[in-house]
C-alpha cells in the first residue's frame, strides 16, 4: 500500500486565477454583448457599490479596459504567482496559523482586492469606475520582497538584488503617488486606462500588513511553545516557581 503523502500542484491558485481572469476578460476581444455586459457587471462602479453591489470592490480588480491593459497585468501576476506562490504558502505554514485557511495565498489576494476596492471608494471619490489588477500585482511584488528579505537573512548574497529592488519599488510608489503618473513609461503599450497610483500603494501596504500578521502569529506560537515547555520542565522537576 502506498502511504506517501499526496503532492498538490504548487501553483494551483495562480493558474486558476489566470484562467478565471482570462474568461472574465473575453469581452475585450469578443463582440458579443454578453461578454461586454460581464465586464460592466464586474467593474468597480461607485454608484452601483453604494447601491449594494459590494462584490464590485473585489471583482473590479479582475477586469480590464483593453487587451493591452489585461496582457500587461496578467503577465506580471502570472510571473509573480508562479515564482512566489510556493514560498508564500511555506511562509504561512511556518507561521503556525491556527486558522490555516485564513493564512493562505487566496486569503492574501482577497485581502488585497478588498483593500484596493475600499481605498478607491473612500479615498478617491472622483473615480466613478475602475478596472485593473495592477494593485494586486504591486501587493504580490511586496510579498515577494518580504520573502526575499527573509531568505537574505540566511543567504547574505541575496541582499545584492533585494536591496536595489526594494529601493526602486519604494521610489516607484512614492513617485506615482506624488505625480499621479506611472513610474515606468507605458505610452507605447496601448490603452492602459487611467493610472491609479493609490491602488498600487494600497496593494503593497495591505500585502505587507497581511504577511506581517502571519509573522506575528509565528512569534506568538514560538513564545507559547516556549512557555509550555518551561511549565512542563517545572512540573517534571517538582518546582513551583510561583512559591519560590
Amino acid at each position: 500500500m502506498n502511504t506517501a503523502p499526496r503532492r498538490h500542484f504548487e501553483h494551483r491558485w495562480t493558474a486558476g486565477l489566470v484562467a478565471v481572469m482570462t474568461l472574465t476578460n473575453l469581452g475585450l476581444w469578443l463582440a458579443e454583448p454578453i461578454w461586454h455586459s460581464a465586464l460592466e457587471l464586474m467593474q468597480f462602479d461607485r454608484d452601483a457599490i453604494l447601491s449594494g453591489e459590494v462584490w464590485r470592490l473585489v471583482t473590479g480588480n479582475l477586469v480590464h479596459w483593453s487587451a493591452e491593459h489585461f496582457m500587461l497585468d496578467i503577465a506580471a501576476f502570472a510571473i509573480l504567482g508562479w515564482l512566489y506562490e510556493p514560498p508564500i504558502r511555506r511562509y504561512f505554514e511556518s507561521s503556525h496559523c491556527e486558522l490555516r485557511q485564513l493564512c493562505s495565498m487566496p486569503a492574501l489576494i482577497l485581502v488585497m482586492s478588498c483593500s484596493v476596492g475600499l481605498a478607491v471608494l473612500f479615498l478617491q471619490p472622483e473615480m466613478l469606475t475602475y478596472r485593473g489588477l495592477s494593485g494586486i500585482d504591486s501587493g504580490l511584488f511586496a510579498a515577494a520582497l518580504i520573502i526575499e528579505i527573509r531568505e537574505a537573512k540566511l543567504d547574505p548574497a541575496r541582499w545584492w538584488f533585494v536591496l536595489p529592488a526594494l529601493v526602486v519599488f519604494i521610489v516607484k510608489l512614492v513617485f506615482e503617488v506624488v505625480t499621479g503618473g506611472l513610474f515606468f513609461g507605458t505610452d507605447s503599450l496601448g490603452d492602459l486606462g487611467q493610472p491609479v497610483p493609490l491602488a498600487h500603494l494600497i496593494g503593497a501596504v495591505s500585502a505587507t500588513g497581511f504577511l506581517a500578521a502571519g509573522g506575528f502569529t509565528r512569534l506568538y506560537s514560538v513564545a507559547r511553545t516556549s512557555t509550555d515547555v518551561l511549565h512542563s520542565s517545572q512540573h517534571a522537576a517538582g518546582i513551583d516557581f510561583d512559591r519560590v
